[in-house]
């Protein structure tokens, strides 16, 4: 557990921020979209990210940051946490990790926020989940009291789920977050979406298609949403589309295929000689923890789903690290809303722990 004093929500967000921006220049391609998780996962500089994660169990106050503060720190968290859980497998595809968004969690301030809880139930301002058509939250739950007043939607611009069609990578601040989210709709749509006026279709991106309702449930809206964020050429084509749109001639919309395989690439080459990452990392790691905490672990907790999973079954069906701590947890570790019960297992005590499905429903 995280043995340094209690800091600030703001603060620790901060830090995390600093220990994610330098993870972004050492082990991601400079765009963003392409992460080597082997040497990430392998180096000293991640296992203090790591160690320095387990800080967000503390945390008392995240109710207490402002909506952009809020809104930034948990797009960190998912962009931080989805990298983290794609570290520890390595799997050839995010969907190769059954339910992946639904059972990889951090614990904040002894609540359970899986990447599903953040996204819809936090980020999407408690909106439906556009596949099980349910919310995250129901009434009573205390992390309601966390999610957005109003839904963004180019938070669907700034959230990456781990495949090579998912938006770039980004570590986000308040101070200029509005800056930097027109950016992200600004080169997410310029790429993922093509108007050709000669064949009179209209090429985009299946997030588009899959969260529809939040640009205004109809592709007219969407063109609309998307005009302010296109350069000259794609706005005029754009507003060729919606005109077309309009008179009831649209082009022909096509949904372009979603790549799931693995966002992964091999930087080795870049870094070969050039950097000495275990100095680095404990700078970094200074930086993160300032507290005087130490002998902190991870704050990580993937839920298999499944009653008990022991070691053995687990390896079974993913590729656990010979060295991971795999537990078994029969009994509950988090009550419906996600708060720990009494005589549960920290999830925080381990690299990653496991409950019951119920635990995350």
């Amino acid at each position: 557990p995280w043995e340094g004093e209690v800091r600030p929500a703001a603060v620790v967000s901060e830090a995390l921020q600093k220990m994610m921006l330098t993870l972004k220049g050492f082990f991601m391609s400079m765009d963003g979209s392409k992460v080597d998780y082997k040497a990430m996962g392998n180096s000293e500089l991640f296992a203090e990210y790591v160690r320095a994660s387990a800080e967000l169990v503390r945390l008392t106050d995240v109710s207490a940051l402002s909506e952009e503060e809020r809104f930034c720190f948990f797009l960190n968290c998912y962009n931080a946490l989805t990298i983290h859980g794609l570290a520890l497998f390595l799997p050839s595809s995010p969907l190769a990790i059954a339910a992946f968004w639904k059972t990889t969690a951090y614990d904040i301030g002894g609540t359970v926020f899986s990447l599903d809880h953040i996204e819809h139930g936090v980020l999407r301002a408690n909106a439906k989940h556009p596949v099980y058509l349910t919310r995250s939250f129901k009434s009573g739950d205390p992390r309601l009291a966390l999610s957005m007043r109003a839904l963004d939607p180019r938070l669907h611009f700034a959230l990456n789920c781990g495949s090579n069609s998912c938006p770039a990578i980004m570590v986000f601040a308040a101070h200029n977050v509005d800056r930097a989210l027109r950016g992200a709709a600004s080169s997410f749509l310029e790429q993922e979406m093509a108007i050709d006026r000669q064949r009179s279709t209209l090429t985009m991106s299946m997030i588009l298609k899959w969260y529809m309702v939040d640009f205004g449930d109809s592709v007219p809206a969407l063109l609309r949403f998307a005009l302010p964020y296109l350069d000259e050429q794609h706005r005029a084509d754009a507003q060729w589309a919606l005109d077309a749109f309009e008179a009831g001639k649209g082009p022909r919309v096509v949904w372009r295929k979603y790549d799931w395989q693995l966002n992964n690439v091999d930087l080795s080459e870049f870094h070969a000689g050039e950097l000495d990452l275990e100095q680095l990392s404990r700078s970094s790691c200074q930086s993160a923890s300032a507290g005087g905490g130490g002998g902190c672990s991870s704050s990580l907790s993937l839920y298999t789903g499944t009653e008990s999973v022991t070691s053995r079954s687990l390896r079974g069906s993913l590729p656990v690290p010979e060295n991971a701590s795999v537990v078994s947890v029969a009994s509950t570790a988090t009550s419906l809303d996600g708060r720990r019960s009494d005589g549960a297992v920290s999830a925080s005590s381990m690299p990653f722990a496991h409950a019951t499905r119920s635990d995350l429903d």
